[in-house]
C-alpha cells in the first residue's frame, strides 16, 4: 500500500479553527483549504507532489492533532476525514493545499491509532523548547486506515461525541495556546448535507479558476433556476438543554446570501422540534445569474458573556444553463462575423471589378469561406475563453 498526503489541523489559532470545524461541516466533494508554514519539511513533499504531477489524485487523510490532551502529556492524533489532493499555492512563507473532501472516519481504537501516527518520523511532535515550532502539519506517510473504521455518518458522530470536550472546541477565540484556563465556550459542530429538488443528494462539481488574479481549485454545486435546494443542517450541540442557553444564548442556524447580501433563513436551534437537525428549502430565485454564493452558519442570539464557537461555511451556486448559454451565443457570434467577414472581404473587389456581391462570392467560394470561418471561429473561442484569444 503506498503513502498517502496527511494533513495536520490543530484548532488553536483562527485559521485552523476555521479549518477544523469546516472539515467536520462541508458537505462530501467540497474543496477545503490549508494553510500551513513553508519550511523545510513541507518543501520536501510538495517537490514530492510536483515530481510526480501536480494533477495526480492523492489519497489524503485529514488528522485532528489534540496540541492539550487531558493528560498533559503528548499530542493525541485524532483522524475525522477522507480527502483527494486537489493543488497547492505557495505564497510567500505560506503554503496553501486543497482537498477534495470525502467521507468522513473516525477510528474504533482512536488511542491505538494515536500512536501508530504519533510514531511517524514526520508527524508534528510536541516541543518542551518551543510549543509554536512542532514540525509539519503535512507529510507523506502509510495509510493507518482499518477495515473496521466507522465511516460516514457513525463516523461523524463519534468524532464529534469524542472531541468536543477537547481545548481547541471549548474555548473561546480569544485564549490561544498556553493559556489552558479560562472561560468556557459553548461549542456547536455541525454538517451539511445537500438535496437537489427531485431528492437526489447534490454531487459538487470542482474545477480550477482564476479567483483574485491566482489559479485554483474550486467546488460548486449546478442548479436550474426556480428549482428547490434542500439544505440539512446536523448539529451536535452538548449544550442545548442548559437552563442558560435556552433563556440567554437562543442559537440559530442561518443561512444568507452573499451576493445580495440578504438573510435567507433564521431557524433557532433550541426551538426547534427536529432534534438534532433543521431542514431549509433554498428556491433558487428565476434571476438568479450565472452564480451565486450562500452562507450557513450558526449565532447566538443573545450572546451576553458567551461565545459560540462555530465557523461559517460558504457553498457555491451555478445554473446549468451557464455553459450551453455560452455556447450558443458563440456559435451566434460566430455565424455574425462569418457574415460580416464575408461583406468585408468581398468589398473591395466588388467596387474594384464592378461586379456584385452574389457573383463574387460564387466566383471565388474557397477564398470566402475559409476566412470568414477562421475568423468567427477565432472570435467564438475568444468569447468562450473570456475575453482571451486561443494564440
Amino acid at each position: 500500500m503506498g503513502d498517502i498526503l496527511y494533513v495536520f489541523i490543530s484548532g488553536y489559532y483562527g485559521t485552523q479553527r476555521k479549518n477544523l470545524h469546516r472539515t467536520l461541516s462541508l458537505p462530501n466533494g467540497s474543496i477545503g483549504e490549508y494553510v500551513f508554514d513553508y519550511n523545510n519539511a513541507a518543501k520536501d513533499i510538495i517537490q514530492r507532489i510536483e515530481k510526480d504531477g501536480s494533477d495526480k489524485a492523492y489519497k489524503a487523510l485529514v488528522v485532528f492533532l489534540d496540541r492539550i490532551p487531558p493528560d498533559g502529556k503528548e499530542y493525541k492524533y485524532y483522524p475525522i476525514r477522507k480527502a483527494i489532493y486537489a493543488g497547492h499555492q505557495v505564497k510567500g512563507a505560506k503554503v496553501h493545499i486543497f482537498l477534495r473532501l470525502a467521507d468522513y472516519v473516525f477510528p474504533k481504537t482512536p488511542d491505538g491509532i494515536s500512536t501508530i501516527i504519533g510514531a511517524f518520523d514526520n508527524s508534528p511532535k510536541k516541543s518542551a523548547d518551543n510549543p509554536t515550532d512542532d514540525g509539519s502539519y503535512v507529510s507523506m506517510e502509510r495509510d493507518v486506515a482499518q477495515q473496521d473504521d466507522y465511516c460516514g455518518e457513525e463516523a461523524w458522530k463519534r468524532a464529534v461525541e469524542t472531541l468536543h470536550n477537547t481545548w481547541a472546541f471549548c474555548t473561546p477565540w480569544k485564549y490561544q495556546i498556553g493559556k489552558t484556563e479560562g472561560e468556557k465556550g459553548y461549542p456547536i459542530i455541525y454538517r451539511i448535507e445537500c438535496w437537489q429538488q427531485k431528492g437526489t443528494r447534490t454531487s459538487f462539481i470542482t474545477a480550477k479558476e482564476k479567483r483574485t488574479g491566482e489559479e485554483r481549485p474550486i467546488s460548486y454545486i449546478l442548479v436550474k433556476p426556480e428549482h428547490k435546494l434542500t439544505f440539512k443542517v446536523i448539529y451536535f450541540f452538548p449544550s442545548r438543554d442548559s437552563e442558560h442557553v435556552i433563556s440567554e444564548l437562543k442559537p440559530l442556524v442561518y443561512v444568507t446570501n452573499n451576493t445580495s447580501g440578504e438573510r435567507i433563513c433564521e431557524k433557532s436551534i433550541v426551538e426547534e422540534d427536529d432534534g438534532d437537525s433543521l431542514l431549509y428549502e433554498y428556491l433558487v430565485p428565476k434571476d438568479i445569474g450565472e452564480r451565486c454564493e450562500l452562507t450557513i452558519g450558526v449565532e447566538p442570539r443573545i450572546a451576553g458573556n458567551t461565545e459560540i464557537l462555530c465557523p461559517e461555511v460558504q457553498i457555491e451556486l451555478r445554473t446549468q444553463h451557464t455553459k450551453a448559454k455560452k455556447i450558443a451565443l458563440s456559435v451566434l457570434l460566430a455565424l455574425i462575423y462569418v457574415f460580416a467577414s464575408v461583406v468585408t472581404a468581398g468589398m473591395t473587389e466588388i467596387k474594384q471589378y464592378g461586379i456584385d456581391f452574389w457573383t463574387y462570392a460564387q466566383q471565388n467560394p474557397e477564398r470566402f469561406i475559409s476566412a470568414a470561418l477562421e475568423v468567427g471561429a477565432v472570435m467564438g473561442i475568444t468569447y468562450l475563453n473570456g475575453g482571451k484569444k486561443p494564440f
